[in-house]
């Protein structure tokens, strides 16, 4: 993590451009809605240690009462049009609850006037999270180029299903955490005697054949393949073994998928105005990464701050500093350190270019004496 001081607001524009100066070679997204390649910033008045860039939720381990706040966060709050689950947290993280949502700007002018707010005595931090990565580390980091995940269906997100978690109780999604780490385990781990390589390339076909993508069109046609190809290798001393892959992952897989609290996740998932999914989940890629997310309807204050989200999927039992590494591997953050001695000049340059606390919170006032007991009593309440 390269970690520079700036003193001005245009020296932090040249130590941005110095890390990403060559955009062109940045080409795969690795965000859960198919944004454009483009950096996020996140702005803090202060590093904040083991806390930095963890979604409130997680920084106050107030995951068991996700549900709870959820339900209690007044309908009449959501603006016109907004019914999406993702977008409902989204309204309850713009009114300063709890959420798995880290607000991050596009915006580096943004990010610089909340590292200059506040208390001066301590330096701002700006964090950069670039949502693309170079070619050369697709395979490194198990990301699909921007143009293939876009075309080809089966690397679909897990976002929404994730999401909908947020709505199921601390008990069904305990058990999905836990399951789906184990279904991983059975694919990635090097504790078995059907190779690696035959249990992914099984699992892909599984996925293939839900898809309805292959020459085989029921899972029953699947098998038949998968047990006549490995007769016919083993004939030829190939030992490929798919058929034992198949019978090793096929039941597991059913078992999960067929299970009552991911027939309710599938249930909330159904329910919500968002794309509906009748794709299978692939557990392998649940609670593994963020994702960067944007509201669909644009309030005046995330206009204002060009604000987008960074969403954190992760369960109660993983610690921050796992999280933080997480996400360190995910995006390689650059921190900007911003010196406290110039945090007052700079703030004086950001007014000066129509970046203060009026234009940026153009509805603190009517949120406040709105709603603001509404949201003290939820955040109050446990």
């Amino acid at each position: 993590m390269e970690i520079k001081s700036v003193k001005q607001v245009d020296q932090t524009l040249k130590e941005l451009l110095s890390v990403y100066r060559n955009p062109q070679k940045y080409s795969a997204f690795i965000d859960g809605q198919g944004n454009e390649a483009r950096l996020y910033f996140r702005g803090q008045s202060k590093d904040y240690g083991n806390s930095n860039n963890i979604a409130s939720l997680l920084r106050n381990n107030d995951e068991d009462n996700e549900l709870d706040h959820i339900k209690k966060f007044p309908s009449e709050m959501y603006s016109q049009g907004i019914t999406s689950n993702l977008q409902k947290l989204i309204y309850m993280q713009h009114y300063g609850l709890n959420t798995r949502l880290l607000d991050v700007t596009t915006c580096i002018l943004v990010a610089l006037y909340f590292a200059t707010c506040g208390d001066s005595s301590d330096p701002g931090v700006i964090y950069c999270f670039p949502n693309f990565v170079k070619p050369s580390d697709y395979q490194e980091k198990g990301i699909v180029p921007q143009k293939s995940q876009r075309d080809d269906q089966l690397e679909n997100t897990s976002l929404d299903f994730e999401v909908a978690l947020a709505y199921m109780k601390p008990a069904d999604k305990e058990y999905i955490y836990n399951e789906s780490q184990k279904f991983t385990d059975l694919i990635l781990s090097n504790e078995s005697s059907v190779s690696l390589g035959n249990r992914k390339h099984v699992l892909y076909e599984i996925y293939e054949t839900l898809f309805g993508n292959t020459g085989a069109a029921t899972l029953e046609e699947l098998e038949q393949e998968l047990k006549c190809e490995d007769r016919v290798n083993s004939l030829n001393s190939v030992p490929t073994k798919f058929y034992q892959a198949y019978k090793l992952i096929f039941p597991k897989y059913m078992q999960l998928i067929n299970s009552p609290q991911v027939c309710r996740l599938l249930e909330i998932l159904n329910s919500d105005s968002c794309k509906t999914y009748e794709k299978p989940i692939d557990f392998t890629k649940l609670f593994t990464e963020c994702f960067f997310v944007t509201a669909s309807q644009i309030n005046p204050r995330i206009k204002a701050q060009h604000g987008y989200f960074m969403f954190q999927p992760f369960p109660e039992t993983t610690s921050i500093f796992t999280i933080q590494n997480m996400i360190t591997r995910q995006y390689e953050p650059q921190k900007i350190i911003v010196s406290a001695t110039y945090k007052d000049s700079i703030q004086k340059e950001l007014r000066q270019l129509g970046y203060s606390r009026e234009t940026l919170f153009p509805d603190e006032d009517t949120l406040g004496v709105k709603y603001g007991e509404t949201i003290n009593s939820i955040n109050n309440s446990h």
